[in-house]
């Protein structure tokens, strides 16, 4: 039986560092063939990403990703909003991806709803997406739209990547890939169906057999900033954060007064319920729950992008090429993770 290998099972060996602090560290990263200064993703979660968080997402250098858990006419107005709150950005398209649907026909009726606003690119949303359905829908979408930025996901092997490629999808370059199947915080795909992989181990997999040309974006699991740095030095281009983002002012939804805190509702990806405002429970892989609120983005973001910079520099890299090129994992033991956590008072 094959191991595994998940973050907390790894820590990356420190190098020497050249030319001082982690202010000369420089994140950029490209996602079919555009720049990112952060690469983090805001996941297009109902809880997580709408117009306001993508505003805010585009204003401090990341993308969001909107969800598509609703009306075509509702997304629309997600998009519209977008377009018209970034009005100092340079580029001449929406900031944002937009999440469609598995199938040919729905996720061409959304492209259609929205393609006048020129978003960033679309995200082909489905849960398990090495299936012959994901493969017929791109090579429909590739008829209409051959040179579209398209994110597909998700995906936990090689072999569903490769066989995505094989088909009639266009240029590799306008295609990028999300990793990670049953890892988010609230989801349970691995509970439910007994299926799954490790978010990192899937990124070693995957990078091992896919060219450095073809974009990566680690979706799931991440607790902290040195889960971030584990993925990128693996070989992500960059990650998508749900829980890490969750809570904070611009996620939708109110703020919820509740046992003396403040807090907001956090659902899974699979999720369209509302079981802490109607008590019911619509969906099956994914949960949902009360996070703390925290504030505005820009904190958040901030203090997790010093991180990443913090573990670059630990490992000697200044920049994506380097850390992915000199990058040491060791697996480590019980123990060895143990005296990682704060453990002051065992």
């Amino acid at each position: 039986m094959l191991q595994a290998v998940s973050f907390d099972d790894v820590l990356l060996v420190p190098k020497r560092t050249f030319g001082g602090s982690r202010k000369q560290v420089d994140l950029t990263t490209y996602i079919c063939g555009r720049r990112m200064k952060v690469p983090i993703f805001s996941a297009n979660m109902s809880s997580v990403t709408e117009a306001q968080m993508a505003v805010a997402m585009r204003r401090n250098d990341g993308l969001g990703v909107l969800h598509r858990m609703c009306s075509l006419k509702e997304q629309h107005q997600m998009v519209q909003d977008v377009y018209l709150g970034v009005s100092e950005c340079t580029v001449h398209d929406t900031p944002a991806y937009v999440s469609i649907e598995g199938t040919a026909v729905k996720a061409l009726e959304r492209i259609h709803s929205v393609q006048h606003l020129q978003p960033y690119g679309y995200c082909v949303d489905v849960a398990h997406a090495d299936s012959s359905d994901v493969e017929d829908t791109l090579v429909e979408i590739r008829k209409e739209f051959p040179n579209i930025p398209i994110m597909v996901g998700n995906y936990a092997t090689p072999e569903g990547i490769e066989n995505l490629l094989s088909c009639n999808v266009g240029d590799a370059l306008n295609l990028s890939f999300k990793i990670g199947i049953g890892s988010g915080s609230q989801c349970t795909t691995r509970i439910v169906t007994g299926c799954g992989l490790p978010t990192l181990e899937s990124i070693f997999r995957i990078r091992n057999r896919v060219p450095k040309t073809v974009g990566l974006i680690a979706d799931g699991g991440f607790k902290n900033s040195g889960d971030i740095v584990k993925a990128l030095a693996a070989g992500a281009n960059a990650v998508m954060l749900g829980s890490l983002l969750a809570g904070t002012k611009e996620a939708p939804g109110n703020v919820i007064k509740n046992s003396g805190g403040l807090y907001k509702v956090y659902r899974g990806s699979a999720s369209f319920g509302q079981k802490f405002e109607s008590g019911k429970k619509g969906y099956i892989e994914g949960e949902e729950t009360l996070v703390p609120y925290k504030g505005h983005l820009t904190t958040i973001l901030n203090s997790l992008v010093e991180g990443i910079k913090s573990g670059f520099s630990y490992c000697g890299a200044l920049n994506m090429e380097e850390i992915q090129d000199n990058a040491e994992f060791v697996q480590i033991t019980q123990h060895g993770f143990k005296e990682s956590t704060d453990h002051g008072n065992s």
